[in-house]
């Protein structure tokens, strides 16, 4: 094979094969990229075996065939090479990646290219057509609020239905919510999909990049029963639907007052950013809500705090709601409107966000009273009760665990964990990490063995 091309075509096909091939995978074949070059084109091909991407650019052709070579490997050699077209010669199991007037060049082993697993097409399926600035738009509403860890399959990824001219995004992590709705195509026959996370934010990446790589805008969905593809007039995404259920977002958006507080989208964005700054990591803010105007205030667990007062037309009993910032800022981040409406009822129900055709929803968190970490005090209440004791500060539980050397008491204070959710939320684990430990400190005591006789271990 034996290509020349510009720079900034193949780092854009080469770019996008890398982003999908496995760089972790313990099969070279699944971290490397397929190049076919033949009829005036190269096509660079990848797959993780759940994921599949084939993008084609047009080039000087001087010896057709196929390479496999590694992607991040060429992504990288080809990215250091100057602004010029890159030529590429593969020959003897090696691709030559060279750019005329420059003296750099660089050399990588390539695989057997007949051994690449096979590429499928989308087959028959729904077709849906797409402006590629509005699927791009949509997605990126609510990809925010999917669920990251990926322990429930129904909520790790974005979920589309599309039924009576009314196309339904949304995403969920059982903390936040966010769905946004735009209008379709009413000859669309109902349907619905759950698109996986990484393929998600793929998709919104290959719509995104359209405008400046090609001038195309006009994308194709092409939901099967197991995979959904989007067409581009110079490429192929596939990828397998996510199993799992989407829960019924009805059930999930609370019943709100008749009138919502609306509210500068900005002004509370940035109230919310100067309050975290004086609260620990993956904590609250509170929203104190009063006659014409809200408090967002931090505390942290030293004493120290940061508020601001935000104009909003709020009127009626005061209200406030904890709520975790970095979740109330990734949803205001996702809004397009200067003006918000914010729906609450109570500092235990959810937070509703309303703009346009966009809805957000953010659980609340438990407030817990802010004191200074006392150690001493730790000690004490961990020798008069002579067992583990919590002791919660903030969002930080502490427990002091009493224990005996030599026949003297003593006791060691450690920090449990620290979540984004309140430890009072957390109150079985406290009791249950009590119990657990509550054992070992009386093995301590009695020299290391249990009352029939056996030998326990005491971890501190």
């Amino acid at each position: 094979m034996n290509i020349t091309i510009p720079k900034r075509d193949l780092l854009r096909i080469i770019g996008r094969a890398a982003s999908v091939a496995d760089k972790k995978s313990t099969m070279p074949i699944l971290s490397s990229c397929l190049l076919v070059a033949a009829n005036g084109r190269v096509e660079s091909s990848a797959t993780d075996l759940t994921m599949t991407i084939a993008t084609s650019a047009p080039c000087d052709v001087s010896a057709e065939g196929r390479a496999c070579i590694p992607a991040k490997h060429l992504f990288d050699r080809v990215k250091a090479l100057p602004d010029a077209p890159v030529k590429i010669v593969v020959a003897n199991n090696r691709a030559t990646i060279t750019s005329p007037g420059s003296s750099r060049r660089f050399q990588i082993a390539t695989l057997p290219a007949e051994e690449y697993p096979p590429i499928d097409g989308p087959g028959d399926g729904t077709r849906l057509p797409f402006a590629a600035a509005d699927l791009a738009r949509t997605i990126g509403r609510v990809i925010h609020a999917a669920d990251i860890e990926g322990a429930r399959p129904g909520m790790n990824g974005v979920h589309m239905r599309w039924i009576g001219g009314v196309l339904r995004a949304a995403a969920t992590d059982g903390r936040r919510l966010a769905v946004d709705e735009t209008k379709c195509n009413p000859e669309w026959s109902p349907g619905e999909i759950m698109i996986p996370l990484r393929a998600a934010v793929e998709i919104r990446s290959i719509c995104d990049g359209l405008r400046t790589e090609s001038g195309d805008t006009n994308v194709f969905l092409v939901v099967g029963d197991r995979t959904v593809y989007l067409l581009t007039s110079a490429s192929e995404f596939g990828a397998r639907i996510a199993d799992g259920a989407f829960p019924p977002i009805e059930q999930v958006i609370p019943k709100a007052p008749k009138k919502p507080t609306t509210i500068s989208r900005v002004a509370l964005l940035d109230a919310i950013k100067a309050a975290s700054i004086s609260i620990e990591a993956f904590g609250g803010v509170t929203l104190g809500f009063a006659d014409g105007l809200v408090t967002v205030k931090g505390e942290s667990g030293d004493g120290g705090e940061g508020a601001e007062d935000v104009p909003c037309d709020h009127h009626g009993e005061r209200v406030k709601i904890a709520v975790a910032s970095r979740i109330m800022l990734d949803a205001l981040g996702s809004f397009d409107a200067d003006e918000i409406a914010l729906a609450y009822r109570g500092e235990l129900d959810p937070v509703v966000v309303r703009a346009g055709s966009q809805t957000a929803v953010v659980m609340p968190m438990r407030q817990l009273p802010v004191a200074t970490f006392d150690e001493r005090k730790a000690h004490e209440m961990a020798d008069d009760a002579d067992m583990p004791v919590a002791y919660c500060v903030g969002c930080v539980v502490w427990m002091a665990i009493p224990l005996y050397r030599n026949e003297r008491p003593a006791c060691a204070v450690v920090k449990v964990w620290s979540t984004e959710q309140c430890a009072a939320d957390h109150a079985d684990r406290i009791n249950e990490a009590i119990g657990g430990l509550h054992e070992l400190v009386q093995i301590r005591r009695c020299g290391g063995r249990r009352e029939d006789g056996s030998r326990g271990v005491c971890r501190r």
